[in-house]
């Protein structure tokens, strides 16, 4: 069994029904679905109505939200996904044979489409190098992963942000070793990308764009870098 945990906070409704619709299509994989929002957000009534756990925080934040989500993982693996985006139906089931018995961690290729889920572009990533990983994370946040290590290198450090899954990945690779990450090169999932998307946000702000690179900054220096 797969559990993915959809970290969500006013997304729009629609997208979080295909955001929830696209794991639910999951071709040939159990799949355990936990919403994971905010008192008070409309994502708890569709929740409820689909008889989906439901994990509610307080305040939102991405990575609280998700440091009190993945208590309730009870899959084998376990996939982070946004409220936001889109995943083919064949996403899981490829990733789990990519792992196989060798591999812990397993990141594909994706597709970058618009709000409407028309197709932009596509995004390749490379084989994993370790030294590479500390100039650029091209472990994407919704890689399948295998849950004990996620409970092994929980919890996520709220304190590096945005940075805070790069920082998972990086001691993931430093106690387990770098053979635990395997790349599939098909693209299994639809980055949404919308002028409200944050990383178009911090693009925009030179004072966010500042504030991202000093935390990015921070998170490397505790890795040594």
């Amino acid at each position: 069994m797969v559990s993915v945990v959809v970290n969500t906070y006013r997304n729009a409704p629609s997208r979080l029904f295909e955001a929830v619709q696209s794991y639910r299509n999951q071709e040939g994989i159990e799949v355990e679905i936990i919403v994971s929002t905010v008192v008070g957000d409309s994502s708890i009534g569709y929740a409820q109505k689909l008889n989906l756990k439901t994990v509610i925080s307080n305040q939102p934040g991405i990575y609280s939200q998700l440091n009190k989500a993945i208590k309730a993982v009870e899959g084998e693996w376990y996939v982070y996904a946004s409220g936001n985006d889109f995943v083919l139906p064949t996403k899981l089931k490829d990733e789990i044979a990519c792992c196989g018995n060798t591999h812990s961690v397993c990141y594909s290729d994706f597709y970058v489409g618009n709000g409407d889920l028309s197709i932009q572009s596509t995004t390749r990533l490379p084989d994993y190098n370790h030294a590479t990983h500390f100039k650029n994370n091209f472990v994407s946040d919704v890689a399948l992963v295998r849950t004990s290590l996620l409970k092994k290198y929980a919890p996520f450090r709220e304190q590096f942000q945005n940075k805070a899954y790069w920082d998972f990945w990086l001691r993931i690779a430093k106690g387990e070793g770098t053979k635990v990450f395997v790349h599939n090169p098909k693209p299994e999932w639809i980055y949404r990308v919308t002028e409200e998307s944050r990383s178009r946000q911090r693009h925009k702000s030179k004072e966010l764009c500042a504030a991202e690179a000093q935390v990015r900054r921070e998170m490397l220096k505790a890795h040594g870098h």
